[in-house]
């Protein structure tokens, strides 16, 4: 079962430095078959590499780490809502060629 208190830190990280072209990613999940979480990093937009069998504090202690480094929790959209939010910004856009 999930930690509760490590319930809210699951998801995505992503750390940005333009000065030295850095765009690095990093996530931690929880995988409900092993009991275990999981850990994924790589280069923004590369699948990048994979890591289990992580205990909740050992998940809790590289949390901490990330975040210390500058690491910034994103939310990340599933396909469908981006796939709407992209539909709804053509529709808008439509709707203001028509005006003209």
């Amino acid at each position: 079962m999930v930690d509760p208190s490590l319930k809210s830190l699951l998801g995505r990280y992503e750390f940005h430095d333009e000065s030295v072209n850095s765009h690095k990613f990093w996530t931690i999940s929880y995988d409900h078959d092993s009991g275990t979480y999981t850990r994924n990093w790589g280069r923004v937009g590369a699948l990048g590499q994979s890591n289990g069998g992580t205990t909740g504090f050992e998940a809790l202690k590289a949390i901490q780490g990330k975040i210390s480094k500058g690491y910034i929790k994103v939310k990340m959209k599933l396909d469908y809502e981006r796939h709407e939010e992209e539909e709804t910004d053509f529709i808008d856009i439509m709707e203001e060629l028509k005006k003209i």
